[in-house]
């Protein structure tokens, strides 16, 4: 696929590797991106649904997670009509748009892929 003629389509529904133009990684280098990707993504969800709660209820909120009752941190973001879905939809896609346009910024500059994997974990790190 040529990473300049990227379609809103193609960020839907596009594997992330083919877009990073990364289809020669090995599973495990796959499996690492995916868990940086998967936490950062966790972090921007929570970031985003903690700015439409009161401390009061963030607190609540974050209660009911560390004791593992997800389904009551599910019911509790429902009566606050949050749609937590919904959000980690937005979230991932935007995540994508920006991993794809890093990419292409990586490709014309002539740094490494290695250079994504690197800042991935950096930003882990500071949140």
């Amino acid at each position: 696929m040529n990473t300049n003629d990227i379609s809103v389509e193609d960020i839907v529904k596009e594997d992330i590797f083919n877009l990073l133009g990364a289809t020669g990684l090995t599973d495990e280098e796959k499996k690492k991106i995916y868990e940086k990707m998967l936490e950062t993504l966790n972090y921007r969800v929570v970031e985003k649904v903690s700015g439409m709660l009161t401390d009061e209820e963030l607190d609540k909120w974050c209660a009911f997670a560390k004791e593992g009752k997800e389904k009551e941190a599910n019911d509790f973001l429902i009566q606050k009509n949050i749609n937590i879905q919904e959000i980690m939809e937005n979230e991932s896609l935007i995540y994508k748009t920006e991993l794809v346009a890093y990419s292409q910024y990586l490709k014309k500059t002539g740094k490494a892929a290695s250079s994504l994997i690197k800042t991935l974990e950096d930003k882990n790190k500071q949140k």
